[in-house]
């Protein structure tokens, strides 16, 4: 259903998630990276995606088709195009 929900935004840029519920919690790196990959199967424009976990954020961002940490970016503002 949620992928469902996705599809039907094709502009979406960014999205945010907290997992903080989720057993277990995807708090590695490739786990992260491994769902980020999953969203852009469905929304290909989703760029930045935001896991939240304990209220702490981490920040993926897609370039040229691979996904990296990013610890530059200000969550309040990622959702933002400039």
């Amino acid at each position: 259903m949620f992928y469902g929900d996705l599809a039907r935004l094709p502009e979406l840029r960014s999205v945010e998630l907290d997992v903080s519920e989720w057993e277990p919690p995807p708090v590695s790196f490739a786990a992260q990276r491994g769902l980020a990959r999953e969203l852009r199967l469905f929304v290909p424009s989703v760029d930045t995606v935001v896991f939240v976990t304990d209220l702490e954020p981490t920040v993926l961002q897609a370039t040229n088709g691979l996904w990296h940490l990013t610890y530059d970016v200000n969550v309040d503002m990622a959702w933002r195009t400039v």
